[in-house]
């Protein structure tokens, strides 16, 4: 398990309970995939 668990979070946020219960508690789907753009996040610009 601590391998995998290694892999998952080298690539995703959260695990796909805390994923699911943050898209519930927040009202919106989350990004849940590192590199995606946060949503509503400022831009830079």
């Amino acid at each position: 398990m601590l391998l995998w668990s290694k892999w998952w979070l080298d690539r995703y946020h959260y695990g796909p309970l805390e994923w699911a219960w943050r898209s519930l508690a927040r009202g919106s789907v989350q990004p849940m995939r590192k590199g995606q753009p946060t949503l509503g996040a400022p831009t830079g610009d």
